[in-house]
């Protein structure tokens, strides 16, 4: 059976905010659309299916832009430029209660 991926996204999006857990919407949808309607290799995020095994490529432009950042920070620290303060504000509201 060839299910819409839209519809099967819509229903996970639906059920996972409903509360259930992943793996039972994973059960639920195959029980209704079919073993082939969820795939285990892909998982749903931020309403895209990523694929668990990156490719080669996408490893490198990760390990690449986390080795910038590193740089980056090692070379100007941002610690520097923050503005810290040693007291905390804290608003306390203790309405008075009247005795009837």
């Amino acid at each position: 059976m060839d299910v819409p991926k839209e519809l099967v996204r819509g229903c996970l999006l639906y059920d996972f905010k409903v509360g259930l857990s992943a793996a039972a919407l994973s059960l639920r949808i195959c029980q209704v659309f079919g073993d082939s309607a969820v795939n285990e290799r892909k998982t749903y995020r931020l309403s895209k299916w990523v694929p668990h095994m990156l490719l080669e490529v996408r490893k490198q432009q990760r390990v690449a832009a986390c080795l910038s950042l590193l740089s980056r920070h090692h070379s100007a620290s941002i610690f520097n430029r923050m503005l810290t303060s040693d007291k905390k504000w804290v608003l306390y509201d203790t309405p008075k209660r009247s005795k009837h």
